[in-house]
């Protein structure tokens, strides 16, 4: 009653530096699939530190939300951010209004309030809404369980193949989800995942790596060191990937580098980046997956990353593996047993216990994972922990279950 079953693009802008936050909106496109549920539409998960929000002109109703992160509060974390500003391009996709709407942008505070940064007014029969049908690359179905409203659609798009290296493309999509649905809980759910690959050819093969001075022409335009970190891998060109992606449907775009190096990003409900031919490339496609399209937050807190202090410890994080203690109630806390010490001592006595373990999100202190390892610590943790499978199957579901 209150969509088409195609998709509204708003294509914004974020920019500022660590102290301002600034949005720009671009425009409107419409693409001809919904990849998203037709009846799950508010989102019930609190996950995010940016939302979208659409309301019901009309009646002021609250007709669609869906909480997201962006590179740029990843990149106002940096000392960089400090002496510059930046712009990123910024794409949301929401179910196409059939009457007028508005559509609003909010940010997450420190205090884990909301407030918005854009407000633009929509109207369906507006001739600024741009419409014209992208010229396409191949869309191929990989595997396919069903309709779009009831399924995963998981959709890999090609960066650095050439013409000629299209079929290693589809390969490499088969590998990654393969390797893919033989974790849990995954493993349970693949009759509820639609693998879509997009054959975008590449003029020239492989990806950028600016510390080895190696350059490639590529459509995304992707390359390592991203932030600064050399094993970062990212593409600030948001509104090409969503350009390429535009004829299949999708709930979880995945950036499919064709490169032997060790890398990747995931940022949640905004993209995927990672190499195909690395040794460990497939325990990374499944940790960066476990951000993108679950929200799950980073669990080590060893390696080196670009970011200061990413989570305020004086706040409980909104992110669901992850504590400060300020409020554990709303974590995993029914589900650690009184028996169990709180801190819980990483020891091989508790090694095997939903616990509280100091170190995660990039600090030694004061923040704490429901696990002694799990996939969202290191690659070689023999599966996710129980409260990250749980958050997994939760967004599976918003995904896939009518109401």
């Amino acid at each position: 009653q209150l969509f088409h079953a195609k998709t509204l693009r708003l294509d914004w802008i974020l920019a500022g530096d660590t102290h301002t936050t600034h949005a720009y909106f671009s425009a409107f496109r419409i693409e001809p699939h919904w990849g998203g549920s037709h009846t799950q539409l508010i989102d019930s998960t609190g996950f995010g530190d940016y939302r979208v929000v659409l309301l019901d002109q009309l009646t002021g109703d609250t007709i669609y939300t869906r909480g997201f992160c962006t590179l740029f509060q990843e990149w106002q974390s940096t000392p960089a951010a400090n002496q510059v500003q930046r712009a990123f391009e910024q794409s949301v996709q929401l179910p196409f209004p059939r009457g007028k709407a508005v559509v609003m942008i909010d940010r997450r505070n420190t205090d884990q309030s909301f407030s918005p940064i854009l407000r633009v007014m929509f109207d369906p029969q507006s001739p600024d809404i741009i419409a014209d049908v992208p010229v396409g690359a191949e869309v191929v179905k990989v595997e396919h369980h069903g309709a779009s409203e009831t399924c995963v659609d998981l959709v890999f798009v090609a960066e650095g193949y050439t013409a000629t290296e299209q079929d290693k493309f589809i390969a490499d999509v088969r590998r990654m989800s393969d390797y893919l649905f033989s974790m849990s809980p995954y493993t349970r759910y693949r009759q509820q995942f639609n693998i879509w690959a997009v054959k975008v050819v590449s003029p020239q093969s492989g990806t950028d790596n600016p510390r080895k001075n190696h350059w490639v022409n590529t459509p995304f335009h992707t390359g390592f060191n991203a932030l600064g970190i050399d094993r970062y891998l990212l593409t600030n060109h948001m509104f090409a990937v969503r350009n390429a992606v535009a004829l299949a449907p999708s709930d979880q775009v995945v950036v499919l580098v064709n490169s032997p190096l060790y890398g990747g990003a995931g940022i949640f409900n905004h993209f995927l980046v990672v190499t195909s031919d690395h040794a460990e490339s497939l325990p990374v496609f499944v940790h960066e997956f476990g951000h993108a399209f679950a929200g799950l937050a980073d669990e080590y807190y060893t390696s080196e990353v670009s970011y200061g202090d990413f989570v305020d410890k004086t706040t409980e994080p909104w992110y669901p593996n992850i504590t400060t203690l300020v409020n554990f109630n709303q974590k995993w806390k029914h589900r650690v047993d009184a028996t169990t010490p709180v801190p819980t001592p990483n020891t091989p006595e508790w090694q095997s216990v939903i616990g509280v373990f100091e170190g995660a999100a990039y600090s030694e202190k004061g923040i704490y994972r429901p696990a002694s390892n799990c996939r969202m610590m290191t690659n070689d943790a023999p599966g996710f922990c129980p409260v990250c499978e749980q958050t997994i199957e939760t967004i599976i579901k918003q995904h896939t279950l009518y109401k």
